[in-house]
């Protein structure tokens, strides 16, 4: 598997298919503190969101809040196609059972969930979480109905020693053969510099762009049906980098932290990959 990700330079660019589905999602993570203010924002996220989708039927925008707040948030939304997104699932195929602490597949999509993150840099780093442990996750979610978005990256060390590629394909290499059993409509992946996640650093476009376009062409060799899945860039997304980075080719979307908990400044983002399409 090494030397496929090693070979990567002999493959052609892959052209930028218009009809990719854009992705905004923001991912809440320990935010905020009480319930009322989580249904709060929700309902901002969703007016900001109202505003757009009428207009710009292909972009589409999820929320991930934290576990506590999932089901109020579900309700709060009402209707809207606004999608639902779980931060983490549980490593178990169980829908029900003594597994303290755990939150099944099953029960998040009961409670509305359309999404699971699955990879995020902070699962792996502060969590420990290696590739088994991502794969029975993957796979968990899957055969509850649930949608992946699985989320590479590399650390800065990393990057500084040439790595950055190696790293990152290799961990989508790590769940290829649960790759080639999903379609376009069951996985999203997520491409997030670990050195830019709450650090206020970003990639610049032209850099993430690259590293987008690296992971599409692997898929094209790899998984041929998965070439034009959307990818997205999280890493210190702002209302002011957001139209740069909609303005990419292989940038189909972002996983936005910090600027995703006020709609003051998640709607400007949405609105950038919405009207970048036109």
């Amino acid at each position: 598997m090494m030397s496929d990700l090693l070979n990567l330079s002999q493959i052609s660019p892959v052209k930028p298919l218009l009809g990719r589905t854009r992705w905004v999602m923001g991912n809440w993570k320990m935010n905020p503190l009480t319930v009322q203010d989580a249904v709060m924002l929700a309902q901002g996220c969703q007016q900001r969101y109202a505003q757009c989708v009428e207009t710009y039927p292909q972009c589409r925008v999820g929320i991930a809040p934290g576990p506590l707040h999932l089901v109020s948030v579900a309700q709060a939304l009402g209707h809207l196609p606004m999608d639902l997104i779980a931060q983490d699932v549980a490593c178990h195929s169980m829908a029900t059972g003594a597994f303290t602490g755990d939150i099944s597949a099953p029960q998040l999509h009961a409670a509305g969930v359309r999404w699971v993150l699955v990879g995020h840099s902070e699962r792996r780093l502060v969590h420990g979480e290696h590739s088994s442990v991502l794969e029975a996750k993957l796979q968990a979610a899957i055969r509850a109905g649930l949608g992946v978005i699985l989320c590479v990256g590399e650390q800065l060390h990393e990057r500084e020693n040439g790595q950055a590629q190696v790293v990152v394909l290799a961990q989508l290499a790590a769940h290829l053969s649960s790759l080639q059993a999903l379609s376009t409509a069951q996985v999203l992946i997520a491409y997030e510099p670990v050195w830019a996640i709450g650090t206020g650093e970003t990639a610049s476009p032209g850099d993430a762009n690259v590293m987008h376009g690296i992971i599409r062409d692997y898929l094209t060799v790899q998984v041929p049906h998965l070439s034009q899945v959307s990818i997205l860039y999280g890493g210190s997304v702002k209302a002011d980098n957001a139209a740069a980075l909609a303005a990419c080719t292989d940038i189909d979307g972002v996983l936005v932290g910090g600027a995703a908990l006020e709609s003051g400044t998640f709607g400007p983002i949405i609105e950038a990959f919405a009207t970048a399409m036109v």
